[in-house]
């Protein structure tokens, strides 16, 4: 069973939420019919960009967008959106209409992020791309001068913590997702962390690893046995390309399973040291400081937004080990990362990267070399105007490759950044700061604000759906996934006033799971139609309120009748007896010990409830 959607009716309601005109509703339409979804997920989004690099650069440029049809000077159609922000000439307005590139952004966007499978020539192309970044991060791709200013700010600032202070607080655990290597498992191709819970054993842990092998103790089970392959390939990671947007595959890493446990507790570890020394200038947790600045840079331009280029691609491991250099717990991960990985198509690559989307590593090591390159570059270049390194630290705000900063830092910041072997991404990247030649849009940790307005956008997505578009119709093959997703997508569609596209995707669900009951709790689980106005349900005479069938979604779960492992292993861990780990608690994000939730994959049951447990 599948669940399906007309583009055609997405797009009139869109179109009838937005108030765009009938003229270029058609047009749209014409087009859709003519060239498929790809107008939606790939031609429209080319104005939306270009309306925000016109905010940017002050003017409209043309030359980007041949893909549309042109009437003199002028866009033949999507007039009633460009008028009121550029004049006649291309020229930002004075006062662009914030109402105006909302709509757009709002209509050139909303299918943009669609995560329809990609096809083999992006699969080649993302692979292509992969191995040429990675080649291009040699030991000379980076100024060793700077690296070691970096180095010094770093070991001043954070201090050097060592392997055993990472490990008296944090206990090696997995991701959220599966590991890598070869595995024989009943004839089973691929089997995820869930199944190998419930095996019976784990053989071969490199003896790197013998200071903590205890950490690798399975929960131990009768059903399912796990060997791994003494093969070369049983220790390296392997890259996969997942559906992301209309660009292409988003690229992930799956690490072998030993060293995956163990970058997790360097993960737990220094992402809560570098925000608690920092004081939230590095945050892990809280998009809120970033998406603030963000908009007062909006307001008054003195606050830039930076986005990075493949971020999580270009962290080098030569900078990386020069950085670490002192620092004993970075120094024991960084060596004790995968040398090399698997791509898709086979091809087996030494890395210059430090890890992918995927490795515990990744995350805190890529937070810490942005924000130290661009306070040491910045002070380089503008100290004495500015105080001491602290004093600059605390005005740049990094919440993973989205960076916050003083606008008149920018250009120390870029060229800083470049030294270490990241990029700026300027499509992506706000900086304006003359309101006479450029319009204040700032954009940082999904925060959309054009001079003080909110002008963020509702998208759809159905990441873990499966979508798949035939002709001018969306289907879904993963039909539960489906069903909690497009709920959730409806209730954001509610909440900002989109109520035509709304019914549409209501309409869609109750088709499959019928009459859908109304709710006014927006963080309810259950599946049904959600409205900001009560819905007052009377009770019986003895004041019992009606019941109702409903349906929510629940995590897939496997059990097991075992322990945590994990219970006795503080003093075997810190030989030295000085702190032992504290009692482990027996729950984990909600899930007991024996149970444990398997995420993305959801099914659904009904109750029955009463009416008035769905009304907020």
């Amino acid at each position: 069973m599948t669940i399906s959607v007309s583009l055609e009716s997405l797009l009139v309601a869109l179109c009838t939420d937005l108030d765009i005109h009938e003229s270029t509703r058609a047009y749209c339409l014409k087009r859709l019919r003519h060239e498929g979804i790809t107008f939606l997920t790939v031609t429209l989004p080319k104005l939306g960009t270009a309306i925000l690099e016109g905010l940017e650069k002050g003017f409209f440029d043309r030359s980007t967008l041949t893909c549309f049809r042109w009437k003199g000077r002028a866009l033949a159609y999507f007039r009633e959106l460009t008028d009121s922000v550029f004049d006649k000439w291309g020229i930002l307005l004075e006062k662009p209409c914030a109402v105006a590139i909302y709509r757009a952004r709002q209509l050139t966007g909303y299918f943009y992020k669609l995560a329809l499978e990609f096809t083999s020539e992006q699969l080649e192309s993302a692979e292509a791309k992969f191995i040429s970044v990675d080649a291009s991060l040699t030991h000379d791709a980076f100024c060793h001068d700077f690296t070691d200013d970096v180095r010094r700010f770093i070991e001043t600032m954070y201090g050097s913590p060592n392997i055993v202070d990472v490990l008296r607080q944090n206990r090696p655990r997995v991701g959220p997702g599966t590991f890598a290597g070869k595995r024989e498992v009943e004839d089973l191709a691929d089997m995820s962390y869930y199944e190998f819970k419930r095996s019976a054993s784990m053989h071969v842990i490199p003896d790197s690893y013998r200071d903590v092998a205890g950490f690798f103790k399975p929960f131990p089970t009768k059903s399912v046995r796990l060997s791994y392959s003494d093969s070369d390939t049983s220790d390296y990671s392997e890259v996969l390309f997942v559906p992301k947007d209309s660009r292409g595959p988003r690229t992930i890493t799956r690490e072998p399973l030993h060293r995956l446990k163990l970058q997790m507790a360097f993960f737990d570890y220094f992402s809560a040291h570098l925000q608690r020394v920092s004081r939230g200038r590095i945050n892990f947790t809280d998009q809120q400081a970033n998406q603030s600045l963000a908009l007062f840079g909006s307001q008054d331009g003195k606050w830039a937004t930076l986005d990075l280029k493949d971020a999580s691609d270009r962290i080098s491991v030569h900078v990386v080990r020069r950085i670490s250099q002192n620092i004993g717990a970075i120094r024991y991960f960084v060596t004790r990362r995968s040398t090399h990985t698997i791509l898709p198509s086979g091809k087996i690559i030494e890395l210059n990267k430090l890890a992918g989307m995927g490795s515990g590593l990744t995350f805190p090591i890529l937070a810490l070399l942005v924000h130290s390159a661009i306070v040491v570059s910045v002070a380089s270049e503008a100290g004495p105007l500015y105080g001491n390194h602290r004093k600059i630290s605390d005005l740049v705000y990094v919440y993973g490759d989205d960076v916050v900063l003083p606008v008149e830092w920018v250009c120390a910041a870029k060229r800083g950044l470049e030294r270490v072997g990241l990029l700026v991404n300027g499509s992506k990247s706000f900086t304006a700061f003359d309101h006479r030649t450029s319009g204040y849009f700032r954009e940082s940790c999904g925060g959309d604000f054009f001079a003080g307005n909110d002008v963020g956008i509702v998208r759809l997505r159905l990441s873990n759906s499966e979508p798949m578009a035939e002709t001018t119709t969306l289907k879904m093959g993963k039909v539960d996934n489906a069903i909690v997703q497009i709920n959730q997508h409806a209730k954001e569609l509610a909440v900002n006033g989109m109520l035509s596209t709304q019914r549409i995707w209501e309409n869609t669900l109750s088709k499959v799971v019928g009459k859908l009951p109304t709710i006014t709790n927006f963080d309810s689980s259950v599946i049904g139609h959600y409205t900001k106005v009560y819905t007052d349900v009377a009770p019986d005479a003895v004041g019992n309120y009606p019941l109702v069938k409903v349906l929510y979604p629940i995590a897939a779960t496997v059990g097991t009748d075992a322990e945590c492992p994990y219970i006795r292993l503080g003093e075997k861990l810190t030989s030295q007896g000085e702190v032992a780990l504290p009692h482990l608690s027996s729950t984990v994000s909600g899930v007991p010990w024996g149970f444990l939730a398997v995420p993305r994959e959801l099914r659904l049951v009904r109750r029955k409830v009463s009416t008035l447990s769905l009304q907020g």
